[in-house]
C-alpha cells in the first residue's frame, strides 16, 4: 500500500523534478527578484531507510502536530509518517537547505538533494584593501598597552588579596562576588549561619543574628585594614557611613539562613575605605 502511494504522488505531482514545459516560462526568475542572479550551493545526502511510524504510536508528531483524536480512524489506518526523516529534514530546513529532489524505494535507501543560496562574498580587491589598511596604518601606543597590562595585573592582585582575607570566615559557608571598575571595588559576601542560630523547626532570633554579624564583620574589617576615606578616623556611625560612601573599596556582608529551600537575609554588616 505504501509503495503504491508514493508512486501515485510522483506521477501526480511532478514538482519533485522539473516543472512542466507550459509553466517553465512562468517560473523563470524575474529581474530584480530576490532569487535573480543567486549562486547556489548543493547538498546530497543518503539515508539507508525511512521508518514509517503509525499515528497512534507517535502522538507528538501525528500528521505534523495533530493529535490522533483530530484525525479519523480510517485516515490513520491507511497513512503513516516517517517521523524520524521529517525531524531530520526540519533541522536542515532551519539551516536554509531546501529539498529539491528525492529518489529511492519506499522503506529503502533514499537519495535527497538540497540547495540554498550562497552568501555574497566580498570582492577580493576589497578584502585585500582592508587587510593592507589594518596591517600598515594601525599605530600602537606602547605606554597605553603597558598601562592596560598594569591595570589588569592590579585588579587580579586585588581580587587575590580580597579572597585571601575572606578566608578568615572559616567557620561558615561563604559565597563571594567581586566587582571591579574605575569607580572602585565592591565585594559582596553571603555568609550562611544556619548552624549558629537556626533550630530544626526553622526558628531563629534576629538579635542573635545581629550579634553574630557584628562579631564576624568586625573581624573581617580588621583583616582588611582599610584606611579612612574621610579626613578623620571613623569614630561614630556617621563617620563609618562616610567612609563607606567615599571609599574605593566597599565590603557588604549578608548573613543568611536557609530552611526548606527558602533563603532569608537576617542581618547585614558593611564597611568601606581605601587600601592606602
Amino acid at each position: 500500500m505504501h509503495r503504491k502511494l508514493i508512486l501515485f504522488l510522483v506521477a501526480s505531482f511532478p514538482v519533485w523534478g522539473q516543472a512542466p514545459e507550459d509553466t517553465q516560462e512562468e517560473n523563470k526568475p524575474v529581474v530584480g527578484s530576490s532569487h535573480a542572479g543567486n549562486e547556489w550551493e548543493y547538498l546530497v545526502i543518503g539515508e539507508r531507510a525511512s521508518y514509517f511510524t503509525s499515528a497512534e504510536e507517535e502522538a507528538n508528531s501525528t500528521l505534523r502536530h495533530k493529535t490522533s483524536s483530530e484525525v479519523s480512524t480510517e485516515f490513520t489506518g491507511r497513512f503513516k509518517e516517517a517521523v524520524g526523516t521529517q525531524n531530520r529534514l526540519d533541522e536542515l530546513g532551519k539551516l536554509g537547505w531546501e529539498l529539491i529532489s528525492m529518489s529511492g524505494a519506499v522503506g529503502g535507501d533514499l537519495i535527497m538533494t538540497f540547495k540554498r543560496p550562497v552568501k555574497p562574498r566580498r570582492p577580493a580587491a576589497v578584502v585585500a584593501l582592508d587587510t593592507t589598511t589594518k596591517t600598515t596604518t594601525r599605530l600602537i601606543d606602547l605606554d597605553e598597552v603597558e598601562a592596560i597590562a598594569m591595570a589588569s595585573e592590579k585588579r587580579n592582585n586585588e581580587e587575590k588579596k580580597i579572597r585571601t582575607l575572606l578566608e578568615s570566615i572559616k567557620d561558615y559557608p561563604v559565597n563571594t562576588s567581586i566587582q571591579q571598575s574605575a569607580m572602585g571595588t565592591v565585594v559582596n559576601v553571603v555568609v550562611q549561619i544556619n548552624d549558629s542560630i537556626l533550630s530544626d523547626a526553622g526558628e531563629y532570633r534576629r538579635s542573635q543574628a545581629e550579634t553574630l554579624s557584628r562579631l564576624v564583620g568586625e573581624s573581617v574589617k580588621t583583616k582588611f585594614d582599610l584606611k579612612p576615606a574621610s579626613s578623620r578616623p571613623a569614630k561614630t556611625g556617621l563617620d563609618e557611613q562616610v567612609d563607606y560612601a567615599l571609599g574605593k573599596v566597599k565590603v557588604n556582608l549578608s548573613f543568611v539562613v536557609v530552611f526548606e529551600g527558602e533563603t532569608k537575609i537576617v542581618s547585614r554588616y558593611r564597611f568601606g575605605g581605601n587600601w592606602e
